[in-house]
């Protein structure tokens, strides 16, 4: 039986664009179809904003798109946006090559905070499991996790349990009990005070606070 993931959801960034004169007019054209028009404001950044914001926007939309239940554009968004954030935030060595770069050059493409990256991939990781793909679920609670590892401050060290936690938790359904009893003992090195992750048939997360 496939574990349905019932997720309270509200993505937000530290901080958001505000819509400019020009961008207050949105042409429905030239937005996706299976974009609600509820959402048409909050998708339009994407089209009409700068290249350097784009992946902030996508992340703006996604986090109202999962809020709203449109998950296909939600996904979409987000699948683009981390395709962005690792090609630069791959691992460590690459993102510091990055940060001097921006340091040196004055680029400022956002690209996110440590913290938000990890979040982009926590809520795809979310999707992926109310669609039942907990491999593709583990995959992104992983990089999720790995994102806390890359911070201008080289020694910053993951210490995000929640990822890990979820990251056991997917494993679960893989039907592979050696890989979920190291997923497991990797998440108790981190918080012994939680219970272990178990194969459980409802998964509930609720959200407070905007942080």
């Amino acid at each position: 039986m496939k574990a349905v993931a019932t997720a309270l959801l509200l993505l937000t960034a530290c901080s958001s664009a505000q819509l400019t004169e020009s961008q207050s007019l949105v042409d429905p054209a030239r937005i996706p179809s299976d974009v609600p028009v509820a959402l048409h404001r909050a998708y339009w950044p994407i089209v009409s904003g700068d290249d350097r914001d784009l992946v902030l926007n996508r992340l703006n939309f996604a986090g109202q798109a999962i809020h709203s239940g449109a998950f296909a554009p939600a996904k979409r968004q987000l699948d683009l946006a981390l395709d962005d954030i690792l090609s630069v935030f791959s691992n460590r060595e690459n993102a510091q090559k990055a940060l001097r770069l921006w340091h040196e050059e004055g680029m400022k493409d956002f690209k996110g905070e440590p913290y938000e990256r990890s979040m982009a991939f926590f809520y795809r990781g979310l999707l992926y499991a109310l669609d039942g793909e907990f491999d593709n679920a583990r995959a992104s609670f992983e990089a999720g996790f790995q994102q806390d590892t890359v911070a201008m401050d080289s020694e910053t060290i993951a210490d995000f349990a929640l990822l890990l936690y979820l990251k056991a938790w997917a494993t679960g359904h893989m039907d592979d009990p050696e890989l979920l009893s190291a997923d497991a003992e990797e998440y108790r090195r981190f918080n012994q005070e939680w219970p272990a992750p178990s194969n459980r048939e409802r998964l509930v997360i609720v959200e407070t606070g905007s942080s």
